[in-house]
């Protein structure tokens, strides 16, 4: 238990709501307890600290998350061609290895370079571990060998082929391979995933290197001739050198050229649902094609509203896809081709919706039906989030919200349509309020309750049995303590997945599951990052959780029977640190680290967002709030509530404050918070209680998202 003078100091803070306690309670005087745990503890802590795998890297090149590949792994996976680590070796890409082979050596005896191969392998070799650092995960299956010989001959097959692609730099004409128009296509669309990719910077050096005249055409030029079907802005990229690979450079081609500002924390726009195309049309909004050849250049003015032309066939499935999956990545706050998917995505409810567009020009469908073209964008986003305080389309959503609501056609277009347009109707809508009365209620009998007890006294070997029960039963956790829960196994049966973090466990219930290991790594990095930013010894933190651990240990549902207390510790240390960490970062005024994996990492915005707000996904608010307050002294430092309710600032809908959330208990029962009605209701007598009515909610794109989840079961308990 806590000391004292730590629980009569937290009692003044009354943190009750309805008759529930905060979770924990702690104040900063608290004296570290010098008992030192086993010398080996600290050993193998320490060493888990200075590994070199918590360095810094400079990834940009990702697997696809896992939940997102699911749905549709065709749209991320090479049809000819692997390009890079992660998908070489895999069967029915083999037979293009010869011919990978073949065209690199091509490209070295084409200008009869000075350079051997065993020269170009040396200077790959100088590059190897920064090429490995390009990529989100460790390439343990190869060597230093296997992985620059990799490298290189990509480099060399993708040189090649662009070279001939160009006619003035064709030198094979029955060279059938490059010529066929389905393989170009193939291929085409496999230097465009993004898991198939090697750094641009390597080829760019190669290139440079091998090819030394003056007249030649640079990389990025002979890219984007090969690529040019997509760049239809005609752009050219500002910075070069930093286009990462060839998925980012088809990026490129669809930014807007004027790109947004950002304003203010008050200025952002909260996010709003938008109608459906064919409820604006309804309403009286006309659609217009715009004649920009950038397809996010979507504009509405005097009740026109301008879209670009769309053409959707089978190719623009996974370009799409594989773009919102690296922005998702690697741009989270800067997600253009996302946020137009979404807006897409909620503009597009129906095939009637799609039929409109297809009226108007404004989509051209290469798919047959336009169910093709409303599915793939209802289901495009799934397992995709969008940052609502950066989204593209906000003032555009913001306007067609305020035309959508505030004009007159929308009633008068209606009226007309459904009712006027049919004199027939309006009889018959007069006369069907005739047909409502009448309606018994169904039961008229009424039932005897008054069943006597039976008073047959059970066997007296029944009550030793439950005597001995009572004598052995364990004291309870502290009843006011407990708020971190397991959802009720018939709810979690129903949908198991939405209840189950995706990449990263927090607190101890998912701690050690399958598939969430990979992250332990980078929780123990932010830990130690934290640490350092805010000047901390981390043995100092360690003992002050310590204290805290009985209490902590109640704050949860069940016993947590599988952790000793170093373990036990660790694990509150590791994860407090890691979140603060994690929130400072995501704000810019603490953003230290523009290269960081972690923070463009797919997890960030869409499964990490997801796995904070999970109920078994918890530790107390409290103990994350003493931690961070121990270490930051200066008055102008943010809240942690301010960092929270700015990470989860989507679901903020009615601006709460941090003020009003003192009482919190974790990061699920903080968005409840953000639902919560503002002026309670007021509790009536037992027959002034309205009959409870079941209702059907037409569709809202807010059904899609698993935070109602999470708050129906955080609810349940709370």
């Amino acid at each position: 238990m806590m000391p004292s003078s730590v629980a009569s100091a937290s009692a003044a803070q009354g943190a009750e709501e309805n008759g529930v306690q905060s979770g924990l309670e702690v104040v900063l005087e608290i004296a570290p307890d010098r008992n030192q745990p086993p010398p080996s503890y600290w050993d193998r802590f320490q060493k888990r600290l200075r590994e070199p795998s918590l360095a810094r890297r400079k990834c940009c090149i990702y697997r696809v998350p896992k939940p997102v590949r699911d749905i549709d792994e065709t749209a991320y996976t090479p049809k000819k061609v692997s390009i890079g680590p992660f998908h070489r070796g895999r069967e029915g890409l083999k037979p293009l290895e010869d011919v990978k082979l073949e065209y690199f050596k091509n490209f070295l005896f084409r200008f009869h370079s000075m350079l051997t191969w065993q020269q170009c392998f040396d200077l790959v070799k100088q590059c190897e571990q920064d090429i490995r650092d390009c990529y989100a995960e460790e390439i343990n299956g190869l060597d230093t060998d296997e992985f620059v010989e990799m490298i290189l001959v990509d480099s060399g097959f993708i040189v090649e082929l662009f070279l001939r692609n160009r006619e003035d730099y064709f030198i094979d004409a029955d060279d059938q391979r490059t010529r066929n128009p389905t393989m170009r296509t193939s291929l085409s669309h496999d230097l465009k995933l993004l898991e198939n990719q090697i750094p641009m910077v390597i080829i760019r050096v190669l290139y440079d290197r091998i090819l030394t005249t003056n007249n030649k055409p640079c990389v990025l030029e002979l890219a984007i001739s090969f690529f040019s079907e997509h760049n239809m802005q005609s752009l050219q990229p500002d910075s070069p050198d930093k286009v990462l690979y060839f998925a980012d450079l088809i990026r490129t081609f669809f930014k807007p050229q004027s790109p947004r500002t950002a304003g203010s924390q008050s200025e952002i726009l909260v996010f709003k649902y938008v109608n459906s195309a064919t409820q604006l049309h309804d309403a009286g909004l006309k659609f217009k094609v715009s004649p920009s050849n950038c397809f996010l250049d979507i504009k509405l003015e005097n009740g026109v509203l301008e879209i670009p032309c769309l053409n959707v066939y089978d190719a623009t499935k996974p370009l799409l896809k594989n773009l919102m999956a690296l922005e998702v990545c690697h741009y989270p706050y800067h997600s253009y081709i996302l946020d137009y998917v979404i807006f897409m995505d909620l503009f597009i409810d129906t095939i009637e919706d799609v039929d409109l567009l297809i009226e108007e020009g404004i989509i051209v469908s290469w798919l047959g039906q336009s169910l093709g073209v409303a599915t793939f964008f209802n289901n495009a986003t799934t397992h995709f989030s969008l940052n609502s305080r950066n989204f593209y389309f906000s003032q555009l959503c913001h306007d067609l919200n305020a035309f959508y609501k505030g004009n007159w056609n929308r009633w008068k277009t209606t009226l007309n349509r459904e009712y006027f347009g049919n004199p027939w109707k309006t009889v018959s809508t007069a006369a069907h309020g005739a047909e409502e009365n009448g309606v018994q209620s169904g039961l008229d009998a009424e039932m005897d309750l008054n069943i006597a007890p039976d008073r047959s006294q059970p066997p007296p070997s029944y009550w030793d049995q439950f005597e001995t029960r009572l004598r052995e039963l364990k004291p309870s956790q502290a009843p006011g303590r407990c708020c971190i829960y397991r959802v009720p196994k018939a709810a979690r049966d129903i949908d198991e997945t939405a209840y189950t973090p995706r990449v990263v466990s927090i607190g101890p219930f998912h701690r050690g599951r399958e598939g969430l290991k990979s992250l332990e790594n980078l929780k123990l990095r932010y830990f130690k990052n934290s640490l350092s930013r805010l000047g901390l010894r981390w043995q100092d933190c360690f003992y002050l959780v310590k204290q805290c651990e009985q209490d902590i240990r109640d704050c949860y549902a069940e016993e947590i029977s599988g952790l000793d207390t170093d373990e036990f510790v660790e694990m509150i240390l590791v994860d407090s640190g890691f979140i603060v960490e994690l929130f400072l970062r995501e704000r810019e005024a603490y953003f230290i680290d523009a290269d960081d994996d972690f923070t463009t990492n797919p997890t960030v915005i869409t499964s990490l967002s997801h796995d904070l707000k999970l109920l078994e996904n918890q530790i107390p608010m409290a103990i994350i709030r003493f931690l961070y307050d121990r270490s930051l002294t200066t008055n102008s430092k943010p809240r942690v509530l301010e960092l929270a309710i700015s990470f989860f600032s989507r679901h903020n809908m009615q601006r709460v404050q941090p003020d009003s959330c003192d009482n919190v208990l974790h990061f699920a029962d903080l968005i409840r918070t953000f639902f919560k009605p503002q002026s309670p209701r007021t509790a009536g007598s037992q027959r002034e209680i309205p009959v409870f009515k079941y209702v059907t909610a037409q569709h809202n794109y807010i059904t899609q998202d698993s935070s109602l989840r999470f708050v129906l079961a955080s609810a349940y308990w709370i």
